[in-house]
């Protein structure tokens, strides 16, 4: 599981890396600066939805991904939705020049893990 979250963990500040050469490895409102969420959420509140439907694709992405290779998950309905987004504003508030996406990662490796599903053998 710890190369799983090292990987996971390079493949966030991949997205960065590869921003000179026009490739990408995520998209959408993750990829914005937690100062710009800030200065978004600031304007129209509401705003933050779109920023937090961006987050569960993203969490629900690595669930996947995870799954697939048989490794832990994460219980991605442990948490009220109110105190998921509370906790995104909090990084992003301590961390103005991360990329939102690492505030939802900071927020999806809080989570209490799910033990993999062993497939039925027969």
């Amino acid at each position: 599981m710890k190369t799983l979250a090292v990987l996971t963990a390079g493949i966030i500040a991949a997205g960065s890396a590869n921003a000179a050469d026009d490739t990408a490895v995520a998209m959408g409102f993750g990829v914005q600066t937690c100062a710009q969420f800030a200065q978004d959420y600031q304007r129209e509140t509401y705003v933050e939805n779109s920023y937090f439907n961006w987050a569960q694709g993203y969490m629900s992405g690595l669930n996947t991904a995870f799954a697939l290779a048989h490794a832990s998950t994460r219980d991605l309905n442990a948490v009220r939705t109110d105190d998921e987004k509370a906790r995104i504003r909090g990084y992003c508030s301590d961390h103005p020049l991360d990329e939102v996406e690492v505030a939802v990662a900071d927020l999806y490796f809080s989570l209490p893990l799910v033990a993999p599903v062993t497939p039925n053998k027969k």
